[in-house]
């Protein structure tokens, strides 16, 4: 009979580990304290990319999203498979779930190993980007800056339905509350198109911060009840406007910089 035991453990960086005959893993939360992205590969494949202000193996002040929770794409390790943290060194990979023990003759089961094909095409990442305005160069009122974007090939697939996070960096005087809005365009269409006279325009930076913290937002904002689409062959724009009144400019020999990073569900046909 297949018994279930809490499965959290920590997988250092570099060093390649095959699961046992009669165990398996079903990973649910992954996280990381890696500042640079390392990717979690099984049987040599890369599965998920992550980083640490996406995914931080501990929920703590500075970053309050905590391990990433992995849904429907939750990770499976079925038995004598390798897997690998392959990220910078002294990294460390958090994997919570359940690790799964057989009995003699007992094998790991529907609908574990239809999800262990799928995952190698399907489950969860992020997409990050910045725009540096330019040295000594102000930021004018209204002007808006594309920051992020994606158009998918062919046999690719998005879903944004997820943690979205930004920042603007190096402003005279700081970042104050309606300074600066994000905007989503999608095939080149704005999807916010209807704004009255004075309405600061897009979604306000400081509700989606990078990442929530105990001093900045603690909670953080998410596209989960507005989920934007994007098929192959189509595309997304994430844009920050200066919604201040007023043009911005850097302190001297600085740039002003805008930085997005969201997440997002991906789909890729198998080939």
């Amino acid at each position: 009979m297949v018994r279930g035991l809490p499965l959290d453990k920590i997988v250092p960086a570099g060093t390649t580990f095959t699961s046992e005959k009669r165990e398996a893993f079903i990973i649910n939360y992954i996280g990381t304290n890696a500042t640079s992205d390392g990717t979690l590969k099984i049987d040599d494949k890369p599965v998920i990319k992550i980083k640490s202000l996406v995914a931080p193996h501990r929920l703590r002040d500075t970053n309050l999203l905590g391990p990433l929770q992995l849904g429907d794409f939750y990770i499976v390790v079925p038995p004598e498979t390798k897997y690998l943290w392959d990220a910078p060194s002294g990294t460390v990979l958090r994997i919570i779930g359940t690790k799964l023990l057989f009995d003699p003759g007992e094998s790991l089961g529907e609908p574990y190993m239809t999800r262990y094909r799928a995952q190698f095409n399907e489950g969860l990442t992020y997409l990050e980007a910045s725009y540096s305005h330019g040295a000594d160069t102000a930021w004018p009122a209204g002007e808006e800056r594309q920051v992020l974007y994606l158009k998918p090939a062919v046999i690719e697939r998005y879903v944004f339905n997820s943690v979205l996070m930004a920042e603007v960096a190096n402003v005279s005087g700081g970042v104050a509350e309606g300074d600066w809005g994000i905007l989503i365009y999608v095939d080149g269409q704005p999807l916010d198109f209807i704004h009255h006279s004075g309405e600061k325009k897009g979604i306000e930076l400081l509700s989606a911060p990078r990442p929530p913290t105990d001093t900045t937002e603690e909670i953080p904002f998410s596209l989960a009840q507005y989920p934007i689409e994007i098929p192959g062959d189509h595309d997304i724009s994430f844009r920050v406007v200066n919604n201040s009144g007023a043009s911005k400019s850097p302190p001297t020999g600085q740039s002003i910089t805008a930085t997005i990073t969201v997440l997002a569900q991906y789909f890729r046909k198998a080939i």
